[in-house]
Order: C-alpha cells, then structure tokens, then sequence
C-alpha cells in the first residue's frame, strides 16, 4: 500500500467518487500536471535520495488516474528531460508521461522541478468533464469544478497544515 496522504482528502475523495457515480459519464481522459521551482540542494534535486520530477512526485498523478479509472495502466510511454542549471543536473527536471488503461482510457501528466507551480488535474467524460485545481497541494484553496449540460458547479475546501 502507497501512505498516500489524498487517500484521506475529502474533496479528493468526492471528485473520484463523482466521477465514479457516471456524473460525468463514461470517463475518457485524465490529464494532470503538477509544476514548481525547487532552490538549488531541495532533497529533489538529489538522484542518491530518490530525486527527479518523476521519482519525487510522479506517485500523485499516476495515483490519481488510477483511482479515477479504477485499474492499473497497461501501457506507459514518457520522456524525461534535465535542464543544465545547477538543480537538476543530475536529475530529470521535466518528465511528461502517456498511460493506456483498460477500455482504452488515456492519462497524460507532466511534472516539473523548473516551472511556475500548477497542480491540478481534470477528468474528461462522455457527458461532461471535472476539474480539480490544487489537487497535489499541501496547503491553500483546493477547487471541485463539475461542468456538464451548460452548467457548471464549484465547490472549494481550504487546506491547512
């Protein structure tokens, strides 16, 4: 078993419950991504501890899909790419990944030690879509947006420490 703090999220837990319940229909696409820029000698810069954009953090997004569509991945294609600035010489800096599960779903995520911060993820279905913006973050605002039909219904949880 992964010690996967989001398995004990609540707005987490209901945006895979939803997505579940068919409240977007059949779901077809999840994408994520998950960006930041690490100081030079963050621990994920380290290759010897486990560093990297997809060692360090890569288990939020391929944890997610696989919650989202209830399976393991078939197939998994990625390119990784490191940057020649002190942070990630030693370390992928950029990884983007492709993973096809059963009933030919797709996810695709990025993640990287040397962008702007994002995290979030959205699930595209056949009725509608769903969107969870913060959703890797430790701390701040996390947002449950559902669209489906012309409406759209947010729902947000403040995240403390």
């Amino acid at each position: 078993m992964v010690a996967y703090r989001l398995h004990c999220d609540p707005l987490y837990n209901e945006a895979i419950q939803r997505v579940h319940s068919g409240e977007i229909g059949d779901s077809r696409l999840f994408t994520a991504s998950f960006t930041m820029q690490v100081r030079p000698g963050n621990v994920r810069t380290k290759a010897e501890v486990g560093g990297g954009s997809l060692h360090d953090l890569g288990i939020y997004r391929i944890n997610a899909a696989r919650a989202v569509f209830g399976s393991e991945p078939l197939e998994i294609r990625a390119l990784a790419v490191a940057r020649h600035d002190a942070r990630s010489r030693h370390v992928d800096e950029t990884t983007s990944a492709i993973m096809r599960f059963p009933e030919d779903r797709l996810a695709t995520f990025s993640r990287s030690l040397g962008a702007v911060s994002t995290s979030w993820f959205e699930i595209v279905g056949s009725t509608g879509k769903l969107c969870l913006d913060a959703a890797f973050n430790e701390t701040g605002e996390m947002e449950l947006t559902i669209k489906r039909g012309g409406r759209t219904n947010r729902k947000q949880r403040h995240i403390t420490d």
